[in-house]
C-alpha cells in the first residue's frame, strides 16, 4: 500500500487500517468513518483511528513509509490569516485546534496527526488522527489484529450484514469499529470521568 492522495473515502480507510494490521498493529475506527460505517451519510472531515499507545512509534514509522506526511505538528510552521469576519483561518482542524492544547479545553487532540493532501480545487485537508486507547477507552478489551468473531461484544467489522448500510464491496478491506451499545458506554464514562472526576472540562 502507498498513499499518492487518493480520495479520502471508506476504501482508503480501510485500506490504511488493513496497512497497519499487516504490521500487527490492531486498530479501529472513530468518529467520521465510524458513523458512515454505522449507515450515516455525514462527511468524513478526518480519519480517527484508535491505536494502543505501545504501538505508536511503529505505527508512526510504518505510515511514514507508506508516503503518508506529518508535518507541520504545531502552528509555528504557518501563519494563521484573519478574514473577513475576523475569524483566524488554518490549514486543517488539527493546528485550528492547537491553540485549544489546554488542558482544560484541548484533550481530545491526538497523540500523533498526519496531513492528507487537499482534495482538487480545495484549500484545507483531512487529517488522519492516532488516539491513545488507554486515555479514551480504557475499560473496553483492546482488539487484536484480524476480524473478531460474530459474537464479540465490544467490535464489530465493516462488512457485518447487520450494519443498516453494510459494506460488502469492501471486503478486502475490513475495518473494526466499536459495536453501537460499548459507544455509548465508553462515551457515557468518558464524559463521567472529564466532568465529575477531573477538572470539569466543559467541552461536553
Amino acid at each position: 500500500f502507498r498513499y499518492t492522495g487518493q480520495p479520502v473515502d471508506l476504501h482508503l480507510i480501510c485500506q490504511i487500517a488493513t496497512f497497519l494490521e499487516q504490521h500487527d498493529i490492531p486498530c479501529y475506527l472513530i468518529n467520521d468513518g465510524m458513523w458512515r460505517v454505522y449507515g450515516c451519510k455525514n462527511r468524513i472531515l478526518s480519519v480517527d483511528l484508535v491505536i494502543a499507545a505501545w504501538a505508536t512509534k511503529k505505527a508512526v514509522r510504518a505510515l511514514h513509509e507508506a508516503g503518508f506526511d506529518d508535518k507541520p505538528q504545531s502552528t509555528d510552521h504557518f501563519k494563521s490569516q484573519k478574514g473577513s469576519k475576523g475569524k483566524y483561518g488554518s490549514p486543517c482542524n488539527y493546528l485550528y485546534d492547537l491553540r485549544l492544547r489546554d488542558p482544560q479545553e484541548g484533550w481530545w487532540l491526538p497523540a500523533h496527526v498526519f496531513h492528507l493532501q487537499p482534495a482538487p480545487g480545495e484549500e484545507r485537508h483531512v487529517d488522519l488522527n492516532l488516539f491513545y486507547h488507554e486515555y479514551y477507552f480504557p475499560l473496553l478489551k483492546f482488539p487484536s489484529v484480524g476480524r473478531p468473531p460474530r459474537n464479540d461484544d465490544t467490535y464489530l467489522v465493516t462488512t457485518d450484514p447487520r450494519l443498516p448500510d453494510h459494506r460488502s464491496d469492501l471486503k478486502s478491506y475490513e475495518i473494526k469499529v466499536l459495536r453501537p451499545a460499548r459507544l455509548v458506554e465508553a462515551l457515557v464514562r468518558l464524559c463521567y470521568r472529564d466532568l465529575y472526576l477531573r477538572t470539569q472540562r466543559r467541552m461536553w
